[in-house]
């Protein structure tokens, strides 16, 4: 009962917007003067899902979830960008809460939120940055080795500090150091294996021109560390490669990057990896209505929700939007992601051999969404798509079919 009535709110809410716009839009006048920089916005969203449990009617009924569920997320965000002098601040937020009609043990609160200084210093110019975020784990990736399905309700909160300086012109050589520290962490106990931190350190030499590009020659270092040493300890990564980047005429640009990549484990019963890893992006404005965008790439990354050392990641994928008009927007794309984990966490006597062990899997999904600017402070966005995975265990297997209606409106 108490989700039905969010709904019905949610629902009035949002059907209540295009009045509230037209009568900000009538007064807006006196407050037209607000802080130079500063946006506000607030955004509601209704969704359904065929799938919200992420896996089969069996599993689901196991771990106690409808498969079929509607979710209504409202958000408050906030941007602000203020320079003084020569020197930039940056900041970002949102916070918001999902409320599910039938799981609410999966309602959950969703914090992002990121902060960065920029400082010109004349030769050199350091910058400083900050993030954090908090949402529910993705449930298709959520169970652990030893076959748990209760371990649904999870927060996962990730924050992450770091600093890198350039020096040099505006064009030319520039010489880069840097280095991020992060932190991941569960809230559910029986998740927190996962829980680690990572400190990553760079170091650079980068050659820009106009006619030319932005080139970049860098090795990297990453150290993984587990918190729950007794499972295992973690990894280091280290990296060697060059990016490019450039404007290719006024319609097309696009930037690569390419690297040698060592994955050295920590503990002796997990596999390490050596080979080359990759990432690119093209840009492409057709014509003055049509935009098409193209990307792959191959890298080494880590899960929370994952109880793996760490994973070999494969992607790609494409996306076009096209402008019907001034107030209309049409927006279509397809991705595909293959992974391999390396490292199972924990260790298994004779006879306790892990199930559900998620050593690969494939992901294929399909979107298109319409956005309808009611007026210049409201938008309506329709999108819908398909989800659909597989995976060495058949416990991981799902398919998903989504739609949602959201709201943003300008304050």
């Amino acid at each position: 009962m108490r989700n039905t009535v969010i709904f019905l709110s949610g629902a009035s809410l949002i059907a209540a917007l295009p009045t509230l716009a037209l009568a900000q839009a009538g007064g807006g006048a006196g407050a037209a003067g607000g802080s130079q920089g500063l946006s506000i916005n607030a955004s509601a969203q209704l969704r359904h899902d065929s799938n919200i449990a992420r896996t089969n009617a069996a599993t689901a009924a196991q771990r106690g979830l409808h498969r079929s569920d509607q979710k209504f997320s409202p958000s408050v965000n906030l941007s602000l960008g203020k320079p003084f002098g020569p020197h930039n601040l940056t900041v970002s937020a949102s916070a918001g809460y999902d409320f599910h009609r039938h799981n609410d043990r999966l309602d959950r609160e969703r914090i992002q939120g990121a902060a960065g200084l920029a400082l010109n210093l004349g030769v050199c110019a350091p910058t400083f940055n900050g993030s954090i975020s908090r949402r529910q784990s993705e449930l298709g990736e959520v169970a652990d080795t030893f076959g748990n399905v209760q371990t649904v309700g999870n927060a996962e909160t990730s924050w992450s500090v770091g600093s890198t300086v350039s020096c040099g012109k505006s064009f030319g050589l520039r010489p880069t150091a840097g280095i991020t520290y992060q932190d991941n962490s569960n809230s559910n106990a029986q998740r927190r294996g996962t829980d680690k931190h990572i400190t990553s350190y760079q170091l650079g030499l980068g050659y820009v021109h106009p006619s030319i590009g932005d080139i970049q020659l860098f090795a990297q270092q990453r150290d993984l560390r587990f918190d729950d040493k007794t499972l295992q300890r973690g990894n280091r990564q280290r990296s060697y490669g060059v990016s490019f980047t450039r404007n290719l005429g006024a319609r097309l640009t696009g930037n690569a990057s390419i690297n040698w990549t060592n994955v050295k484990p920590l503990d002796p019963n997990v596999r390490s990896f050596k080979g080359v890893n990759w990432s690119g992006n093209l840009s492409l404005k057709a014509t003055p209505r049509i935009q098409v965008q193209a990307s792959l790439g191959k890298s080494i990354t880590s899960s929370l929700a994952v109880d793996s050392n760490y994973n070999i990641s494969t992607n790609y994928g494409i996306s076009a939007s096209y402008a019907v008009s001034p107030r209309i927007n049409f927006n279509t794309g397809y991705s595909h992601t293959k992974r391999r984990f390396e490292g199972n966490l924990g260790f298994f006597a004779p006879g306790t051999a892990p199930v559900n062990l998620l050593t690969n899997d494939k992901k294929d999904s399909i979107f298109a969404a319409v956005d309808y600017l009611f007026s210049p402070k409201l938008k309506f966005i329709l999108n819908g798509g398909h989800d659909a995975r597989s995976a060495n265990a058949a416990f991981y297997d799902y398919k998903n079919n989504y739609v949602g209606l959201t709201a943003e409106l300008s304050l």
